[in-house]
């Protein structure tokens, strides 16, 4: 019963780990457009067709870069150069999700089909057999849960500095 549970919390939260980088359009039912930063706000339906908004740059009055304009070339540089890394970084993210929801799949499938052997009655010999793919999966099972956990933990990292960011850009 406890694989059970476990499996379903990893089902819920392997929804939570497609999420990726950025500010997401969407349409509602009653045909509204919406922006948010956070996936899971996202029907489940345009998951597949999510377009990514990215907010428009402000330019400044030529009055106020004059004398800045290294300064602002640079930052500007900067600026670039960290959303690339954190477009990759979300890319890679999305990619481990994507790894990881295929292999919960195949666990989900594996332990249907043990269920299925253990409810037969069996030879002694079937039965040890059986116990060592239980002992294996469970090990397996434990180790994705380890390993879920931390891309979880990397995906919450990854959507606070996004926010981060989001909220100084906002603040200019």
């Amino acid at each position: 019963m406890r694989l059970g549970q476990w499996i379903i919390v990893l089902m819920l939260t392997g929804m939570y780990a497609l999420a990726s980088a950025g500010v997401f359009r969407y349409v509602d039912e009653k045909g509204d457009v919406h922006y948010t930063d956070d996936l899971t706000n996202v029907p489940v339906e345009q998951w597949p067709k999510e377009v990514e908004y990215e907010e428009p740059v402000v330019q400044s009055k030529p009055e106020e870069a004059e004398g800045k304009g290294q300064e602002t070339d640079s930052a500007k540089k900067a600026l670039q150069e960290k959303k690339a890394q954190e477009k990759a970084l979300g890319e890679k993210l999305r990619q481990t999700g994507e790894k990881m929801e295929a292999e919960y799949q195949d666990l989900k499938k594996e332990r249907e089909e043990l269920d299925k052997i253990a409810t037969k009655r069996l030879k002694r010999a079937e039965y040890n057999k059986l116990l060592k793919r239980v002992k294996d999966f469970n090990s397996r099972t434990e180790d994705y849960e380890n390993r879920r956990t931390a891309f979880e933990k990397e995906v919450e990292a990854y959507n606070a500095s996004i926010k981060k960011d989001i909220e100084v850009q906002e603040l200019r």
